[in-house]
């Protein structure tokens, strides 16, 4: 069950180890809950990025159980979030911090009862509509998308990106999330849930199984059930970060052909706080003893030279950021959404 509480917020550095560079800290956030509401009369209907320098404030929305009501907006009222009506709170979680190269962060919302145990919208709704409205800002790129699982914990992920992890970090801080539920059950007509992330943000809610092991044939994919990302098994020779790259590039399985890439830092720290290492559930991803490649760049480790992040793997109490170059050689995850 979701509770008001600390929300978290990784950062990571270095100090000098021999060929690797390792070091993990830890920052814990404020405590956050949902006050305010909007209501956006202009949206446009896209999962893909949205980027136009030319909006001072881009917008963007995903509707979940798509069944158009031909409900009226403009003919309902805006009800404060949380309200009484529906009984309902929209709460987001910060999933994944901005990190190093990447510079963007993950965010994932739903809507929760006042316990904080979520509401599957067809539940409350005939139709419900997230969309998102951005900082005035050019360099601000958001992305959404929404699990095809039923049993996803989040009914929409946001990615927001910017030019630093500084600028991701503010931005996504900034990012106002509303939730418009058409034809409530409550006869409530529409409801809008809004606010900025700042003010929704909860912590996140560890799911009862937190990897599920999905096969088609002998060929297995394997779940995180927090961050509803999927995984590879690992490879069973070490290679370069070139080599690795073109691997997930090319990974295909019958469950999902050609969606694959290399992990970010942030998605290895936390498959392994969410005991990837012992769970029953991923005992045959094959995790090696050894350090794995990240898809991040770090240009400033050696000046002139290219390093990547590394992780290595330890279940307690916790994994190694490191630093590899492009001529050593590691293993390799491969991840999808």
């Amino acid at each position: 069950m979701l509770h008001r509480a600390i929300a978290l917020v990784f950062l990571f550095c270095g100090c000098n180890d021999a060929s690797f560079h390792q070091n993990r800290n830890l920052i814990k956030g404020a405590e956050f809950g949902s006050k305010t509401t909007t209501d956006l009369s202009s949206q446009i209907d896209s999962d893909e990025t949205i980027s136009d320098p030319s909006k001072a404030i881009p917008v963007g929305s995903l509707e979940t159980n798509n069944k158009n009501t031909g409900s009226d907006a403009e003919s309902d009222g805006v009800a404060i979030s949380p309200q009484h009506v529906t009984g309902s709170y929209l709460h987001c979680a910060y999933i994944l911090p901005a990190t190093h190269d990447t510079s963007a962060s993950t965010v994932a919302c739903r809507i929760d009862d006042a316990e904080g145990a979520r509401i599957l919208p067809s539940s409350i709704a005939k139709k419900v509509t997230y969309s998102y409205q951005t900082p005035a800002s050019v360099t601000t790129n958001v992305s959404m998308r929404q699990p095809a699982e039923t049993d996803a914990l989040y009914d929409v992920f946001f990615t927001v990106k910017d030019v630093s992890k500084a600028a991701a970090d503010l931005s996504t801080s900034k990012l106002r999330v509303t939730a418009v539920l058409e034809e409530t059950t409550s006869g409530a007509g529409t409801v809008t849930l809004s606010g900025p992330i700042a003010e929704l943000a909860v912590a996140v809610e560890a799911p009862v199984t937190e990897w599920t092991k999905l096969c088609s044939g002998t060929v297995c994919e394997f779940r995180d059930n927090v961050l509803g990302l999927f995984w590879s098994p690992s490879n069973t020779t070490k290679i370069l970060w070139s080599e690795a790259e073109q691997r997930c590039a090319s990974y295909s399985s019958p469950l999902s052909p050609n969606k694959w890439r290399q992990p970010t830092v942030a998605e290895l720290i936390l498959a392994n706080d969410h005991h990837m290492l012992t769970s029953t559930e991923t005992q045959s991803m094959g995790i090696m003893d050894w350090s794995y490649w990240s898809r991040e760049l770090d240009p400033n480790y050696v000046p002139g030279e290219t390093w990547y992040y590394s992780i290595y793997f330890v279940a307690s109490p916790g994994p190694s950021v490191g630093h590899a170059g492009d001529n050593f050689t590691l293993y390799s995850l491969c991840v999808r959404e």
